[in-house]
């Protein structure tokens, strides 16, 4: 799991389901209510267990932030569907639909260019191909 804060948004990249530890730091930016107004663009390829998704419900609160997931497996589209019965401000979008995905989240400009360029960074930090295939 890789994790970047900028401006306006959080990106977030997920390879595999997030050990405690990961999830935990994940949370710990909840606290911040500078960083619960942020949106957030999340790349996905796994998915929080149960539990984690559980912690994150709590974590966010009554009014959660703004989220668009891109879901690059089944396991991923599957979760971020359940998660999406919880969270009417969770938007899922298959991998390939980077443009409505931000649309969703309101970035705007140069701030579409700086999301699309952390993402591919943070992919590549955790050897994710670039381009996967939508499902």
């Amino acid at each position: 799991m890789a994790i970047r804060e900028l401006d306006r948004f959080l990106v977030v990249v997920t390879i595999r389901t997030p050990n405690d530890a990961e999830w935990d730091r994940y949370l710990q930016l909840y606290e911040s209510p500078e960083t619960r107004a942020k949106r957030v663009l999340v790349y996905a390829s796994a998915s929080p267990s149960a539990s984690q998704r559980l912690r994150l419900r709590v974590a966010e609160g009554e009014y959660p932030p703004r989220k668009a997931v891109l879901a690059c497996t089944k396991e991923a589209r599957v979760a971020a569907v359940a998660a999406s019965w919880f969270n009417s401000q969770l938007r899922l979008f298959s991998a390939a639909d980077i443009d409505p995905a931000l649309d969703f989240i309101g970035a705007a400009g140069s701030e579409r260019t700086q999301l699309r360029r952390t993402l591919d960074d943070l992919r590549r930090e955790l050897s994710m191909p670039r381009s996967t295939r939508a499902i």
